[in-house]
């Protein structure tokens, strides 16, 4: 509708025509778990949460120079005068010292051992705990004895929550440690399993429960053992996240047993991905999936390494699974397919270089057991994409396609725009164009007339589909754009292969691997008119919804005016036209977002806002976050999960609490005024009220409401209550807060409360560091205001 009115002149009619969607699942809906990023370091910020511990571990000699080598509980013994038997790993559990600093790590088995006592909760005594392992750069680790044989995760762990996961992550300088190969299957899956890695590099990852994983700045390299699918694999439910990953030769040795390679028993994809909740891929490098350098293309004998082969993709995600995100990526030299998404969904700003067959996305997933059904899945959906190169790699085992191009055929609908798919050899080169005879298969396949395709650039690949001419670009211009001049003067040599190209970015950090990506995709785009300068002033951001994709996610460039995402430069502004907007993903820092009568639904990310106005509803799951310094004109708020959180006054609207997870930051001067309501139900892995240091008050005004409620969840109940809390938010992230709250109840306020399923006793509404003040509220049975506390008494 908002579409409509910035495009029909007032008074005009309008005729809606409401048809079924033709991919039941819809747009891929953006609901990935992702935390905030610190700008200036590129890595995602973990918080601990309140109940979170850091633990060092190091493999460096206690009688190193620097003084900073491992404790061993000898050591510690020694050191302290303690007797041996006193240092067990609960004492340095509880130990401030030994451990707890980058001065004072633990030696690498004593350590391991202390942190899997730390966070096994097998007993159910280290729950919810956002605790995080460093371990010092520059030492390899596969060697380290670890609890329960779980690699780095402990049997029955859990985070704190969707806000505060267990990390294992680095410290120090040098080169990022080495571990050994994260398996992980729970056998309670009942567990909050809230797990997140940065800055480790692994042989592979192999995740089979359903729980969430964040991968940041983690480097898996080839080979794998045999039977493995892939560097990073991830089944059995869950979130999963790759932001900044690396994913280099994804290969493996043969089947213990087996003279000749087959597929699909001997398949490795750098990316897998089965029956998930979501998966996100962020900025991340796929580079030679599923081979290996010397085998013989016209031998499938396991004398020879691993071969191309038709089922070894850079990604392999299969069809029982909705919600895929592929953005800022690059996928390069890969067996067969640089991309395959069976279920469909998106794949946005992306480098798909030098791929038998360059991708398909297919809407398919399986309905009642029956696999592959057509019109099932997400729509595909493939924006700002440039794929070059066919790669022609030949085999003996199971070969597959060789110079396809882009394949959508089994699906009902789908988008594909701003993308570019050209060069199946490069003009140039006469020897190549030879050795790559056309196998017959058109640069773009679909069965269906259901496809956008009319924004798909096609240039010297097989068949009539090439229009160049079409966009008024010139075909001796564009045979001049190949990757191989680009890879040149990138790498600042008079000529390169794709190889030596693709070995060059194997050695740049994650950082500049981005930079180069956005070069290469400005190169292309260029000569076709497609490349959009980087915006270096803040702008007014309006959100117009594009009907070629999902036309709701804030993290999606095409529904912006300015071809960007809102809030990409510090101090942009946003006005969202009343649309019911999603975001995540991102972290921005904006001057205003204006909903002009819209709603925001923030699923993961960070938006920070000095000012929010004109919303009839705010609402966090899953890990979102929103930072609030004034409001106008906002209806309501509702905390499933994920942080609310005030910086400045608030007042004139509904609060409602109401989940697992959930922590709202009420700020300095918060009312809850007549008629409004602020309702919470939380469970105790989430918390109300207030961080920090300086002062904070809640009023609630006559006709206003405040209404706590028993909150009985899987993981536990408790009676709701307003409090301090170490959010892990604010400075250190460490430090309990000082804060001094009053909460004033006004002549003619209201408290409530709901009791139902709670056991009898004395509760604590307000918790320490809160004085009361009565003025006149209307209070329930057993409730009363004593000692300047909010008390409830439950008989």
């Amino acid at each position: 509708m908002a579409r409509i009115d910035g495009l029909t002149p007032a008074g005009d009619p309008v005729v809606m025509e409401v048809l079924p969607r033709r991919q039941k699942a819809g747009f891929a809906d953006g609901r990935h778990w992702m935390l905030p990023i610190d700008k200036a370091t590129g890595r995602i910020k973990f918080e601990l949460g309140r109940k979170g511990r850091k633990f060092y571990v190091t493999k460096r000699p206690r009688n190193d120079p620097s003084g900073k080598g491992g404790y061993t509980k000898q050591d510690i013994a020694t050191e302290t005068g303690l007797p041996l038997a006193t240092i067990t790993d609960a004492w340095i559990i509880a130990s401030t010292i030994y451990g707890r600093s980058a001065d004072k790590p633990l030696e690498m088995d004593t350590g391991f051992a202390v942190w899997g006592a730390a966070t096994n909760n097998i007993s159910g005594t280290n729950s919810f705990k956002g605790d995080q392992l460093f371990l010092e750069r520059g030492y390899n680790y596969r060697d380290g004895a670890w609890s329960n044989g779980m690699n780095y995760i402990s049997r029955a762990a859990s985070g704190e929550g969707p806000l505060h996961p267990i990390l294992v992550s680095s410290y120090g300088v040098g080169a990022a440690p080495v571990i050994d190969r994260m398996v992980a299957s729970f056998q309670n899956t009942t567990n909050a399993n809230w797990f997140a890695f940065q800055d480790v590099d692994v042989d592979l990852v192999r995740f089979v429960s359903p729980f969430e994983v964040i991968l940041s700045h983690v480097e898996a390299r080839g080979p794998v053992a045999s039977g493995a699918s892939g560097t990073f694999s991830f089944e059995g439910g869950g979130h999963r996240t790759l932001y900044r990953c690396k994913s280099i030769n994804a290969s493996t040795e043969p089947i213990p047993g087996a003279t000749v390679w087959s597929s699909p028993s001997s398949h490795v994809v750098g990316i897998y991905g089965s029956a998930l909740k979501s998966l996100l891929v962020l900025e991340t490098f796929v580079e030679q999936a599923g081979w290996r350098d010397g085998y013989n293309p016209n031998s499938d004998s396991t004398q020879f390494p691993m071969p191309h082969n038709q089922k070894s993709h850079g990604a392999y995600l299969q069809n029982d699974f909705h919600s895929v995100s592929i953005r800022r990526s690059m996928f390069t030299r890969s067996s067969s397919l640089g991309v395959q998404m069976r279920g469909g969904g998106t794949l946005e700003d992306t480098l798909l270089l030098d791929q038998n067959v360059v991708m398909n996305s297919l809407g398919r997933s399986k309905v009642n057991g029956v696999i592959d059904v057509s019109g099932s899945g997400n729509y595909p959906l493939v924006m700002g994409l440039v794929a070059t190169s066919a790669a022609y790699k030949r085999s003996a085992a199971i070969e597959g396609g060789l110079d396809w191009g882009i394949d959508m055929w089994a699906s009902f609908d789908g988008s594909i725009f701003n993308s570019i798919l050209m060069h199946r050899a490069d003009p140039n080169n006469a020897t190549e164009i030879a050795a790559k005879p056309p196998s017959g298969e058109p640069a773009f396949k679909v069965e269906t007339n259901g496809h956008d395709r009319s924004g798909l650039r096609i240039h010297n690949w097989y068949g009539p589909q090439n229009n160049a001419a079409q966009f008024g670009v010139s075909a001796v211009t564009l045979d001049a754009i190949t990757i191989q001049r680009h890879a040149a003067a990138a790498m600042g040599v008079s000529s390169a292969t794709i190889e030596q190209y693709c070995l060059w970015l194997r050695t740049l950090t994650p950082a500049q691997l981005q930079d180069r990506l956005a070069a290469v995709l400005e190169y292309f785009r260029t000569p076709w008119g497609l490349h959009i300068p980087r915006r270096v002033n803040a702008s007014t951001c309006v959100f117009k919804p594009d009907p070629r994709c999902s036309g709701v996610l804030w993290a999606e460039r095409a529904n912006w005016s300015t071809h960007d995402t809102a809030g990409t430069i510090d101090g942009d502004s946003a006005e969202l036209r009343g649309v019911a907007v999603r975001f995540g993903e991102l972290t921005v820092s904006m001057a205003a977002v204006d909903g002009q009568g819209g709603s925001l639904e923030l699923s993961s990310g960070k938006l920070t806002t000095a000012s929010l106005s004109n919303l009839s509803q705010v609402k966090t799951i899953l890990a979102g976050q929103i930072w609030i310094g004034a409001q106008t004109a906002v209806g309501s708020y509702i905390a499933e999960s994920g942080r609310i959180a005030w910086t400045g006054g608030a007042s004139g609207h509904n609060l409602t609490v109401d989940g697992q997870y959930p922590e709202v930051l009420l700020g300095p001067n918060h009312t809850i005024a007549s008629g409004k309501v602020l309702d919470i139900r939380c469970g105790a892995q989430g918390a109300v009220g207030w961080d920090g240091t300086g002062t904070a008050t809640l009023t609630i005004a006559s006709g206003g409401t405040l209404r706590l409620r028993n909150y009985a969840g899987a993981y536990g109940a408790r009676m709701s209550k307003l409090e301090r809390f170490r959010s892990g938010a604010l400075g250190d992230g460490e430090t309990d807060p000082s804060v001094t709250v009053s909460l004033v109840l006004a002549a003619g306020s209201i408290v409530e409360v709901d009791t139902t399923g709670l056991t009898a006793g004395t509760y604590d509404l307000t918790g320490s560091g809160i004085t009361v003040t009565n003025n006149g509220a209307s209070l329930p049975a057993g409730v009363t205001v004593t000692g300047g506390k909010l008390v409830l008494t439950v008989s």
